[in-house]
């Protein structure tokens, strides 16, 4: 459904990231989990704040 999560480019990644956040759509967060152990350190940023967005009132919960 997101292809651009398994996308070479991490530009392509961090970009697909921001268009799950901006879906608001909470269902889609266990899709950003495996990105938190990606290569590049600005996609495992911007997958952690992505989760942490969309947990929103949850998101005590998702801080580890």
């Amino acid at each position: 459904m997101w292809p651009g999560l398994l996308a070479e480019s991490a530009i392509e990644r961090t970009q697909t990231i921001h268009l799950i956040q901006q879906s608001s759509d909470r269902s889609l967060i266990p899709l950003l989990f495996p990105l938190l152990n990606d290569p590049d350190r600005w996609v495992r940023y911007n997958a952690r704040a992505s989760i942490l967005i969309l947990a929103g009132p949850h998101r005590d919960s998702a801080q580890g």
